[in-house]
């Protein structure tokens, strides 16, 4: 405004100093001085009289102050507006610095903390009132104090420091994996005043990286420990075989009794060796996912008798009595499609464990059925019973059964080769029990063909699954 006046005031001046210097020449009287610059304004009153000249600065003087009035408002406005504009992007800029999982903190270049927010505070323990004003060096332990000096040295040369992984310390001792990046502040002039430090809790990823190598780890190991027990399974089946050979030739002789009750042990032990060989090699190509079936059309009734036929000396030797009932139709076969050699397997290792687990005198039943959906067999014993808290691992490799006090002999890959087998058949198996010594209950559950199978006419070869 008050430029605007002199503006005014110094226009007054140059306008009005040529009327003045002609008024002031020889011969000019004050009429013709009057009408110098155009008619005279009316004279309302002695000396009130105004020219046109007058009239005319006046009224440049008020269009200028009306103009820088309205220069300074606009001007007023537009920083206003921009002040606003301004501090919204930084509240904004606030809110996510705030907001944000991960601990970011300002600092000058003598280490010192200026901010602290909340994602800090969560990854430390410290509150922001603790941390701000104190070198960060307390948050660095003892052996990674030079990565500090490092820092500030490629912050003084204005460089950024790249992501890098290493340790800190929270406020409850604890040493907090991170991954730390550092970048330098700038003021108006572009010198570097400070540096804005953004640590990642990187804990959780590291801690399930050391997990997955330790999974890798024990994986190899079983692999080879496998593929040793393969290797050794295939190497002890000729020497096997060829005992086998020998205890049938002698057994075909005329042999005292002593001596032919001695070979039947032999041949006993041989079966029970040949049986853990084909377990191992059977769990091994589980592993692999090599173990096949060939499905074909085959009655379960005739499954669960003949292995029951197999498992009746092991019963007579225990005193064991095998009862075998059928809630099915009498016309009912019970089909299902499957492999009847693995199936039989399936059987006989749920009546062998039956049997090994029951004490002498008792009976151990086999029940089939279906549900008009589903054929079953349920394999039920009064003996040892399965503890409740075992009764879930029943069926995982290399579990054995306890009594609380002895476990039983084998690998423990007998049920888990069962279910594994009945998995391939698209069938499931259960097992279930009241607790230890109230015997256990194992159920098998297989799909039965939608149409009618006809049992009686042979078929040319089954499917390989």
């Amino acid at each position: 405004m008050k430029t605007c006046v002199r503006v005014g005031m110094l226009l007054s001046q140059i306008f009005s100093a040529p009327a003045e210097e002609a008024c002031r020449s020889p011969g000019k009287d004050e009429r013709s001085c009057d009408n110098l610059w155009g008619t005279t304004m009316p004279n309302f009153a002695p000396g009130e009289g105004l020219t046109v000249l007058e009239v005319s600065l006046a009224i440049i003087a008020l269009a200028l102050s009306v103009w820088c009035i309205y220069e300074h408002r606009r001007t007023t406005w537009w920083r206003r507006s921009q002040l606003r504009a301004q501090l919204e992007i930084e509240g904004r800029l606030a809110a996510i610095v705030e907001s944000s999982e991960d601990a970011i903190i300002s600092k000058t270049l003598d280490s010192k903390i200026v901010t602290w927010n909340a994602g800090a505070e969560r990854l430390y323990g410290y509150k922001a009132a603790e941390a701000i004003g104190r070198p960060i060096m307390f948050l660095i332990p003892e052996d990674r104090r030079a990565e500090e000096g490092r820092i500030i040295g490629q912050l003084r040369l204005g460089k950024r420091v790249e992501s890098f992984e290493t340790v800190r310390l929270a406020k409850d001792g604890r040493l907090v994996e991170v991954s730390v990046s550092v970048s330098p502040v700038r003021d108006d002039c572009g010198v570097v005043i400070g540096a804005a430090h953004v640590a990642r809790d990187i804990g959780p990823r590291k801690q399930a990286e050391r997990l997955q190598k330790a999974k890798e780890k024990v994986e190899a190991e079983s692999r080879v420990k496998d593929e040793f027990l393969a290797t050794v399974s295939h190497d002890l089946r000729t020497p096997l075989t060829c005992i086998r050979l020998v205890t049938a030739n002698a057994k075909r002789q005329q042999l005292p009794a002593d001596q032919q009750h001695a070979f039947e042990q032999i041949e006993e032990c041989v079966d029970a060796q040949s049986r853990l060989i084909e377990d191992i090699l059977d769990t091994t190509r589980i592993i692999y996912g090599k173990l096949k079936i060939v499905v074909e059309p085959l009655s379960l009734l005739q499954v669960v008798d003949a292995s029951v036929r197999s498992v009746e000396p092991l019963a007579r030797e225990k005193n064991i009595q095998l009862h075998v009932s059928s809630s099915a139709a009498p016309d009912d076969q019970l089909a299902v499609f499957g492999d009847v050699l693995r199936l039989e397997q399936v059987c006989w290792n749920l009546l062998s464990n039956a049997i090994k687990f029951s004490t002498p005198g008792e009976t151990v039943e086999v029940n089939v059925g279906t549900d008009h959906e589903r054929n079953w067999l349920e394999v039920v014993d009064h003996g040892q019973g399965i503890d409740l808290q075992e009764l879930p691992h029943v069926f995982e490799r290399l579990h054995q059964a306890s009594d609380g006090c002895h476990r039983a002999d084998g690998l423990g890959l007998g049920l888990h080769i069962v279910h594994h087998i009945v998995d391939l058949h698209g069938g499931s198996v259960t097992a279930s029990s009241d607790g230890a010594g109230k015997g256990a209950r194992f159920k098998v559950s297989l799909p039965r063909p939608e149409e009618p199978v006809d049992l009686s006419r042979p078929t040319s070869s089954g499917s390989e699954v």
